[in-house]
């Protein structure tokens, strides 16, 4: 059988196998240097992260909270989760800030840290302008945001906008936020009336076949307009002057239109518990 001949590997050839296997060498060097060096990092990053966790300087020393007005302090620090002592790079600000938010008065929070001791908490509150009248008295801000249910402890003097809502259930939706945004609307232009100006607002009522209704000083006067004259409540001033210079006072008042023009139908103060009412023509043409 014929033996194979090989070819002896020539000195270059032995040259470049030795630099393929001296560079894998170094690789490997790299890799297991990089690999130390990495540890050694993670490990000196651990050691100073240890550091500043027990760091006296970085304990939280003041807790300082702002905008509390209807809010108590000790409920937004208790929310906050933020306690004196704890580390400050331990204060997650957005988590303490949607916890304040939870509590009932708060619209919004923010939490900062002041490093080194210091956090600072900010707390906007809700305003309230008027009591809903739904499944309960609930408070409601100017832009119609329904925050909670009333409380004696909370102190309001507010008018009650009543009829927004036939369902306590329906509170919630969509129609009874719109219907409330108009009723907040219809209050704030009875409440800038001239003729009014001074007299107290008890209730609106609404009602989208009669129209608004107003409850002012405390029951003694009452004003109605139907849903055209809602439109145009600077109405009940020209009714009302009209009433003035012929020596009338009421205690009831509807301003709505007639085949004749806007009237304004009376009931004097003077008869109040009567059924008596007199017609006032408060604009001679109509539109």
């Amino acid at each position: 059988m014929a033996r194979r001949n090989r070819r002896k590997p020539t000195h270059s050839t032995l040259q470049r196998r030795r630099q393929r296997l001296a560079g894998g060498a170094r690789a490997a060097g790299k890799l297991v240097l990089l690999a130390v060096l990495g540890a050694g990092l993670g490990v000196a990053a651990w050691a100073v992260m240890r550091l500043f966790e027990q760091a006296p300087v970085l304990r939280v020393r003041s807790i300082e909270v702002r905008g509390c007005r209807r809010t108590g302090l000790q409920q937004v620090m208790e929310a906050s989760g933020v306690r004196q002592g704890m580390n400050i790079l331990d204060v997650d600000m957005r988590k303490s800030a949607e916890a304040i938010e939870k509590l009932p008065w708060v619209k919004s929070a923010r939490v900062t840290r002041l490093v080194p001791d210091r956090v600072l908490v900010e707390v906007t509150e809700y305003r309230p302008v008027a009591l809903l009248a739904a499944s309960g008295l609930y408070l409601v801000d100017g832009s119609a945001t329904v925050f909670k249910e009333a409380e004696p402890s909370d102190a309001v003097d507010l008018p009650v906008v009543s009829g927004v809502v036939s369902e306590p259930a329906a509170e919630g939706s969509e129609d009874a936020k719109r219907r409330l945004r108009e009723a907040l609307r219809m209050l704030e232009r009875i409440r800038r009336l001239p003729c009014l100006k001074g007299k107290r607002v008890e209730q609106l009522h609404v009602d989208d076949i009669l129209g608004p209704s107003v409850i002012l000083e405390g029951g003694r006067l009452m004003v109605q307009l139907d849903p055209e004259a809602a439109r145009r409540p600077g109405l009940v001033c020209q009714a009302t002057e009209r009433l003035r210079d012929m020596g009338i006072g009421y205690a009831w008042l509807l301003v709505g239109r007639s085949v004749h023009g806007w009237r304004a139908t009376v009931r004097p103060a003077a008869r109040a518990a009567d059924a008596g009412k007199k017609e006032v023509p408060s604009e001679k043409r109509g539109g």
